[in-house]
């Protein structure tokens, strides 16, 4: 993951290995997430798409080419915006019956 945003700039600068590892990864990727759809069931009904991880971020062409690969009738992809720890936080306080709101997210912070 380290190296890859010097992967997407040789495979932008036109380097075919590097444009092949970019191609390799996202299939990988993708295939990892359709095999949990597959496991969900979530064919035909809406569903999200999350892209997690930093490496999306700093790679938009591999966050590119994975929705690309993921896209389909019901599905929604979409890079994750905030910090993973708030929708574990947001997700407790839904448990509890508790909005979350400034206050008592600043009070689970404490």
């Amino acid at each position: 993951a380290m190296f890859a945003p010097r992967v997407a700039e040789a495979a932008a600068a036109g380097d075919p290995a590097a444009r092949e590892i970019l191609e390799a990864a996202a299939a990988e990727l993708a295939e990892a997430a359709q095999s949990v759809i597959r496991r969900l069931d979530l064919s035909g009904r809406p569903y999200d798409i999350v892209l997690s991880v930093g490496t999306f971020a700093a790679v938009p062409a591999l966050a590119e080419a994975v929705a690309s690969l993921l896209r389909a009738p019901f599905a929604t992809v979409r890079l994750l915006t905030d910090e993973p720890a708030t929708g574990a936080v947001q997700l407790a306080m839904e448990q509890l019956d508790e909005p979350l709101t400034a206050e008592t997210g600043a009070a689970w912070i404490r």
